[in-house]
């Protein structure tokens, strides 16, 4: 990486670099996709339209997105709270993006 590059490149420098590394049956990656779906090691819930909560890891979600970063982090109230609404979705989409 040069000096020159921002923040955000430097990022997805090393994201592509990990996946590069990492090849998808990796126990590093099928460990962390066990972790998501497991009760005990999430953290906060997502909620949509359809009212069925998906679980989910805090900080996952905030590293996988600025949005979610600002969100969960930043000086909104779904930082301090345990369940998240988002109506504007089903569960089936928030499994989507948690899983992603």
């Amino acid at each position: 990486c040069t000096p020159f590059l921002s923040k955000n490149n430097k990022l997805n420098i090393v994201d592509r670099t990990i996946r590069m590394l990492l090849p998808p049956d990796s126990p590093v990656i099928q460990d962390l996709l066990e972790a998501l779906q497991d009760e005990e090691m999430t953290d906060v819930v997502l909620e949509g339209h359809d009212q069925v909560p998906v679980p989910a890891c805090r900080f996952v979600l905030a590293a996988r997105s600025s949005v979610l970063r600002r969100m969960l982090y930043g000086n909104f109230k779904e930082s301090t709270s345990s369940k998240i609404l988002l109506h504007e979705y089903d569960s089936v989409i928030l499994e989507a993006i948690v899983e992603w």
